[in-house]
């Protein structure tokens, strides 16, 4: 059995709701480059050890406040059990 995000199909449900909730996306393996006016995150899955980290920027802190609460809806969306690390650089 699979955990979640170890599947494409996963990767891409998260993708796909990123988009539907009005977030410009892109997409690499594992790796999530966020938009919404400006950059507003990065997220890194890592579904070996049930881990997200997603990753904001001191250049665009108030974005990032405004949107990380969303984002960790949405990945928990697909895995409700999944660790999420916050992370500014």
């Amino acid at each position: 059995m699979f955990k979640p995000f170890e599947t494409q199909v996963d990767r891409l449900k998260l993708l796909n709701l990123l988009s539907k909730s009005g977030y410009k996306v892109r997409m690499h393996a594992y790796e999530y480059f966020i938009r919404n006016r400006y950059f507003v995150a990065f997220i890194h899955l890592m579904p070996s050890n049930r881990l997200a980290v997603i990753r904001g920027f001191r250049w665009n802190l108030k974005e990032f406040e405004d949107n990380v609460e969303r984002l960790k809806s949405l990945i928990k969306h697909i895995d409700p059990d999944v660790k999420i690390e916050i992370q500014i650089g």
